[in-house]
C-alpha cells in the first residue's frame, strides 16, 4: 500500500486551500439557496457582502475632497474592508477533515479487516469507504451553502443534524453517492479510452494527459451532476435548522427542482465544477515545482 509523505499531504491541503473559493460558489449555485436567477455574479456578491460597523475615522476619510488621488484611494480601501475574504473559505474545515480521512487510507484498512474475505472486489470500495468522509462533506455543502454571518463549525452542524433526524441523517442521500460514483467511473473510463484512442497524446506529456483526463472528467460530470445536486439538496434538508415533521424523497426533491427552478437547475454551478477541475491539477503542478525549487534553494 503506498504511503503518503508530509509534503504530499501539505501540498494536497494547499491546493485545496486555493481552489476552495470556486468550490464554495459552485456548492451555493448547485444548493439553489439563492432561487433561480442566483447566478455566479450574484453568488460571489453574496458571499463578498459583510456588514461592518463604520468607524468615525473611515467617515472622516470621506470628509476629505480636496485631494482626488487620495480620495479615490480612500474609497478603494474602504470598498476592500467591506469585503468579507475569509467568507470564501467558508466550510473548509469540514472538507479538509475529509480529506485527510480519506487521504489517511482508514476506510481501507478498516475493509480489509473486516471483509478480508473480499478484499478483490471491485464494488466493495465504493459502497464502504465513501462512509467515514460523507457525514463532513454533507457538514461541507451546510457551511458552504450558508450565506447567514454565523460562525458556525462541524461539530455543531453534524450535532444538528442528528437531533433533527438521528445518527441515519448523517448519511441522507448517500445512495445517490454511490450512484454518482459508479457512474462517473464508468462513464470517466470509457470517455478516456475513446480520447486516447483519437487523441495522440505522448507518454511524457503532462498537459496532454491533463488535458485528456479533464475533457473525460467534464464528460463523466455530465451525467452524473443532476445526481449530485439532488443528493445536495437532501443533505441541506437534512441539516437545516428547524427541524421538518416530514422529509421528502428522492423522487420529490427532483419533481421539487423541476417544477420550482426548471431542468437547468440540475446543472447550476456546472461551469464552476469545469473551472475547478482544471485549475486544482495545475496549481498542485505549480506549488509541487514551487516547493522542489524552495526545497533546493535552501537545503
Amino acid at each position: 500500500m503506498n504511503t503518503l509523505t508530509r509534503e504530499d499531504i501539505l501540498l494536497q491541503a494547499a491546493t485545496r486551500f486555493v481552489c476552495y473559493p470556486l468550490s464554495r460558489v459552485q456548492t451555493i449555485q448547485q444548493s439553489g439557496v439563492l432561487g433561480v436567477e442566483g447566478g455566479i455574479f450574484q453568488a460571489v456578491l453574496r458571499v463578498a457582502a459583510c456588514k461592518q460597523p463604520s468607524s468615525d475615522g473611515a467617515q472622516k476619510d470621506h470628509d476629505d475632497e480636496n485631494d482626488l488621488k487620495h480620495s479615490k484611494q480612500k474609497r478603494l480601501i474602504a470598498a476592500l474592508k467591506k469585503i468579507n475574504f475569509s467568507s470564501f473559505w467558508k466550510g473548509f474545515d469540514a472538507h479538509i477533515l475529509a480529506i485527510l480521512i480519506r487521504l489517511s487510507k482508514i476506510a481501507p484498512r478498516i475493509r480489509s479487516a473486516i471483509f478480508s474475505k473480499l478484499n478483490n472486489s471491485t464494488y466493495l470500495p465504493i459502497i464502504f469507504d465513501p462512509l467515514f468522509t460523507y457525514p463532513f462533506e454533507m457538514a461541507r455543502v451546510k457551511l458552504a451553502s450558508d450565506m447567514s454571518p454565523q460562525n458556525r463549525n462541524v461539530i455543531q452542524v453534524l450535532s444538528k443534524v442528528i437531533d433533527n433526524t438521528g445518527l441515519a441523517g448523517l448519511f441522507r442521500g448517500y445512495h445517490l453517492h454511490i450512484l454518482g460514483i459508479a457512474l462517473h467511473q464508468v462513464a470517466y473510463f470509457t470517455g478516456y479510452s475513446l480520447l486516447g484512442s483519437i487523441v495522440p497524446v505522448k507518454k511524457d506529456s503532462f498537459m496532454g494527459a491533463l488535458v485528456v483526463s479533464n475533457i473525460a472528467s467534464t464528460f463523466s460530470s455530465l451525467f452524473t451532476y443532476p445526481i449530485v445536486t439532488v443528493m445536495r439538496r437532501l443533505q441541506l434538508e437534512a441539516a437545516e435548522d428547524e427541524q421538518k415533521t416530514s422529509s421528502q424523497g428522492t423522487i420529490q426533491t427532483v419533481k421539487n427542482i423541476i417544477q420550482n427552478e426548471g431542468i437547468t437547475a440540475l446543472y447550476s454551478g456546472f461551469p464552476l465544477l469545469v473551472c475547478h477541475s482544471t485549475l486544482a491539477p495545475l496549481t498542485l503542478m505549480f506549488l509541487d515545482m514551487a516547493y522542489d525549487y524552495i526545497s533546493k534553494k535552501f537545503k
